[in-house]
């Protein structure tokens, strides 16, 4: 875990660097880690168990700022409420509403769970309720594009560059 997330970071910051040095705008930031604790009110506060990668990753970071280019990963500590899981829900409603999970393949009935938003709550990554039809724990969807992912280090090699986005996309 620790080694995909330097890698992420890394990679972030090289971006961050070519592309917004002396803007001001943010870069890449972990921060502290949640505790078994916290994960453990987490997972009670959304009514299923959080997927062992991510669970692994807010153990190191408890969320992250420009995960991938203007997109934050939620932590415990976002829970229950603040302006990036406000963003999150918002987005979370959006795709509810116009069903596009169902239309890229996440069965009727599979609970979604915000994991990341990005700023302009246009493009977000969520947590899938377990089912036994499928394996799929994540649904990355936003500005037309779409893909399933089995484990959140899947998510974090497509942010990081290590995996392409076309081995997980949905069509």
């Amino acid at each position: 875990m620790q080694e995909w997330i330097a890698r992420l970071v890394h990679v972030r910051g090289l971006e961050w660097s070519a592309e917004n040095a002396g803007s001001g705008s943010g870069s890449p930031a972990l921060r502290p880690p949640a505790t078994a604790q916290d994960i453990a009110a987490l997972e009670r506060s959304i009514g299923m168990p959080v997927e062992s990668a991510y669970a692994e990753f807010l153990a190191y970071t408890d969320g992250m700022e420009h995960f991938h280019l203007n997109m934050s990963v939620l932590g415990c500590g976002d829970r229950p409420a603040s302006a990036v899981l406000a963003r999150a829900e918002e987005f979370l409603q959006a795709v509810l509403d116009t069903e596009v999970h169902l239309d890229e393949g996440v069965p009727e009935g599979v609970a979604l769970v915000p994991v990341a938003v990005n700023a302009e709550a246009s493009e977000g990554i969520f947590m899938l309720s377990p089912d036994p039809a499928v394996s799929w724990r994540f649904f990355w969807t936003g500005k037309g594009d779409a893909a399933l992912f089995t484990s959140f280090s899947e998510v974090c090699d497509v942010a990081s560059g290590a995996r392409p986005w076309s081995d997980f996309a949905t069509q």
